[in-house]
């Protein structure tokens, strides 16, 4: 599955990010402003995180149980 990361300009209050499955009905409430920065291949939302983490430069992703 793709999953994608989302990037929507809130102007003077800064920036908001999404990490979703590229088939997922949340993308449709994403404005105008939003732009794709990144996106990867993955079997699960854990492999897609851990992905994530490491594009970012950050620790590895250590899911909540």
């Amino acid at each position: 599955m793709t999953y994608e990361l989302w990037i929507e300009d809130e102007g003077a209050d800064g920036k908001d990010s999404m990490l979703i499955p590229a088939d997922h009905p949340q993308k449709a409430s994403l404005t105008a402003n939003a732009a794709l920065q990144w996106s990867c291949e993955a079997d699960s939302w854990e492999e897609a995180m851990n992905k994530y983490h490491e594009h970012m430069g950050w620790e590895p992703y250590k899911p909540t149980k």
